[in-house]
């Protein structure tokens, strides 16, 4: 038994694609496990409206920043099987030049014209100010990780992602209990924002040490032909899953917004593996798809789609008492919305299988148009429902969005690559089981042993296809 233990040790390290995700996912789950373990802190340190509005903070962020970095982070895959390993140092010091102007551009003009821009996003001029800050540093964030994914260089990533966690805790926890006792959104948002900053100091410092960033026209005019059009792409995510807290803020007030934000902490859950998993799985299937090795690709794509599935479900049907351990009764409004959260979320993950397609053919514009669309779907429903019938709704009308969206790009990349990466029969055994867990979670939410039995047999479903895939051996 140790020997088989050895060997597949010693398998998974020659594999460097089957040992950088192994790598990232654990280290982001173990990463993801400091936020969860202070849920519970900042959940009761923090009033509700609190929680909202620092949510809030974070939604216009994740907006905000791909006008800053103009997703510039999403043409570094590309770039190096334009211009090959040497030139990549080049490259990527030369684009991080782009979001240092457009933020500087954004600090000084927006606090002159700040009196016209509370009016529309309604915070503060140090919020603002903070904001552009942290928008500049995430773009560079972005597009460091994006290099160090197609180098597996999985002990930087995580290094980097641990830092950010650790010091932003304890910055948080310090700021809201000793300096903004009364304001304590913004020392969450300054706990955020501040080890945020000495990442994209050490960041530029190390990409500038490899090649000093010069303006090379060639390479702004080749990233900005494959980032521009992600960003319509990237405003319609953050739509997707961000513009309700917004809308809700607006609508319904900061109390209703922390309750719904709460609810998707727990997304965060599928958020990690589907991030961690797409992280590596995107580089790998260039290399499956220029080689024509369809049928591993598939196989893989059959793993990704039912572990999403898996983490979504096991979600779903201890959510209940993830809200009782993570925050306090105040929170226990959140349990309705967690199940239609968690089915858009396995949707949102999901699609990066068949948008990786559109991706390698650099048909980003489809990307676009797809998102857009549902997002303007999204904005509609919410408009319409939130007002008489709660944040609720809003969680309802992202899954009815999300799945549109993801049914739109896999008949794109169908219609690319005249295959469906995605298997039939995988896509319906996810979704089935998604929707019977979302059922149960609902009508058995007083039942414990129900929920935990399905989980149970859910864990066993998954596991049993993962493996039956799971060959060490194969590319």
């Amino acid at each position: 038994m140790k020997k088989k233990i050895t060997q597949l040790i010693e398998k998974i390290k020659r594999n460097k694609v089957l040992s950088a995700g192994i790598g990232y996912t654990i280290g982001n789950y173990l990463l993801k496990g400091l936020g969860f373990i202070t849920v519970p802190i900042f959940s009761r340190i923090m009033e509700v409206s609190d929680y909202g509005t620092y949510n809030t903070f974070l939604s216009y962020e994740s907006m905000l920043y791909l006008f800053v970095g103009l997703a510039l982070h999403s043409s570094i895959k590309n770039a190096k099987y334009k211009y090959g390993d040497d030139k990549l140092n080049a490259y990527t010091s030369s684009i991080t030049l782009i979001p240092l102007g457009i933020s500087a551009f954004m600090l000084i003009s927006g606090n002159i014209l700040f009196h016209f821009i509370s009016k529309v996003i309604k915070i503060g001029r140090l919020e603002y100010s903070l904001l552009v800050i942290y928008c500049l540093c995430s773009s560079l964030l972005y597009i460091y990780q994006s290099r160090l994914i197609i180098e597996y260089k999985t002990n930087k990533y995580l290094w980097v992602s641990y830092f950010n966690a650790i010091v932003s805790i304890i910055c948080s926890v310090f700021l809201i209990q000793s300096v903004f006792v009364e304001k304590k959104y913004l020392g969450r948002i300054l706990g955020t924002v501040i080890p945020m900053v000495m990442i994209g100091a050490w960041i530029l410092y190390n990409l500038y040490k490899e090649s000093r960033p010069n303006v090379e026209l060639k390479y702004w005019k080749f990233g900005l032909k494959i980032s521009l059009p992600i960003i319509p792409h990237g405003i319609g995510q953050v739509i997707l899953t961000s513009f309700d807290r917004i809308m809700i803020t607006n609508i319904l007030g900061a109390t209703q917004a922390g309750l719904y934000s709460f609810a998707y902490t727990l997304y965060s859950i599928i958020l990690v593996a589907g991030n961690s998993i797409s992280s590596v799985f995107e580089p790998w299937a260039y290399e499956m798809i220029s080689s024509g090795k369809v049928g591993a690709l598939k196989k893989r794509a059959t793993q990704y789609t039912m572990l999403l599935a898996v983490i979504s479900s096991g979600v779903m049907l201890i959510a209940p008492e993830l809200v009782v351990i993570l925050g306090s009764e105040k929170y226990l409004g959140s349990i309705p919305a967690i199940s239609p959260i968690m089915f858009a979320g396995f949707f949102m993950m999901a699609y990066s299988l068949p948008a990786t397609i559109e991706y390698y053919h650099e048909k980003t514009v489809y990307i676009a148009f797809g998102t857009s669309a549902a997002a303007l779907i999204n904005i509609i429903l919410n408009a319409a429902l939130i007002p008489q019938h709660g944040y609720v709704a809003a969680a309802y009308t992202t899954l009815i969005s999300c799945a549109l969206y993801f049914i739109f790009h896999c008949f794109v990349s169908y219609k690319i690559a005249k295959y469906s990466i995605i298997p039939i029969k995988t896509l319906f055994a996810s979704v089935l089981l998604l929707t019977i867990s979302a059922i149960l979670s609902q009508v058995f939410k007083e039942t414990i042993v129900i929920r935990f039995l399905w989980a149970a047999v859910v864990g066993g479903i998954g596991i049993g296809v993962i493996m039956k895939y799971f060959k060490l051996g194969e590319e």
